[in-house]
């Protein structure tokens, strides 16, 4: 569970960190200072947005590769868990291996595209390339809907693993229920077995209980 929850609360950061890297560049347009705004001015402030944004890209396309590479790792380790934590069951196994699928697909076959296009288009217009613009947008949706299937290949991986584990204490409870039931009946069987014991063969008052029964005993077998 540790593992899929850092995973889900890295990828969703991951997306919160893409798209607030580009709000970035319009904070940073806005100086708040004197001297910040003159540096701005001397820059020129669509030469200055054109060159902020290609910087925040570039920064989203290092952390892409990074997290690509970071979710190979998680994708293989969470299929040997599961392997291993539900002994071999199937759903959950395929679960796992299309998630490692789908990381695949992305790092190696969409994200490399997206990089590629996207450099090509930092300082295009928007009139330019447009073919090239509208392959970008493309494998940007699938590489979306990726990211999508995996986070809910993620939550239907969790919420299974906690019905097992709330089905594993059930049975344990009931398990340590039936162990106590049979240990109070032992214990009342022993109980009767002691006090007959007790009620043939008590103690005698000064130590005499050897003489006392083995009077009686040698007495019986007289008659």
């Amino acid at each position: 569970m540790l593992l899929l929850g850092l995973w889900l609360g890295a990828g969703l950061f991951m997306t919160w960190a893409t798209a607030d890297s580009y709000d970035s560049v319009d904070r940073a347009l806005k100086p708040v200072t004197r001297s910040g705004e003159q540096a701005l001015n001397d820059i020129g402030v669509e030469r200055a947005r054109v060159f902020l944004r290609y910087f925040a890209a570039e920064q989203n396309r290092y952390q892409l590769r990074q997290w690509g590479l970071a979710q190979l790792v998680l994708a293989v380790f969470l299929l040997l868990v599961l392997l291993f934590a539900t002994n071999g069951n199937k759903w959950m196994l395929a679960l796992s291996a299309g998630m490692l699928a789908a990381v695949i697909l992305q790092q190696f076959a969409i994200r490399p595209r997206v990089i590629e296009l996207g450099r090509a288009l930092d300082f295009a217009s928007v009139d330019e390339m447009r073919d090239e613009r509208r392959s970008y947008f493309n494998y940007q949706k699938g590489d979306s809907y990726l990211e999508f299937g995996k986070i809910t290949m993620l939550l239907v991986i969790g919420g299974r693993l906690i019905v097992s584990s709330g089905e594993r204490r059930k049975r344990r409870r009931r398990s340590g229920e039936v162990d106590a039931v049979d240990n109070t009946e032992n214990g009342h069987v022993d109980r009767r077995v002691r006090t007959s014991h007790r009620s043939h063969r008590g103690e005698a008052l000064g130590g005499e209980q050897d003489k006392v029964a083995g009077a009686g005993v040698d007495g019986v077998e007289g008659d």
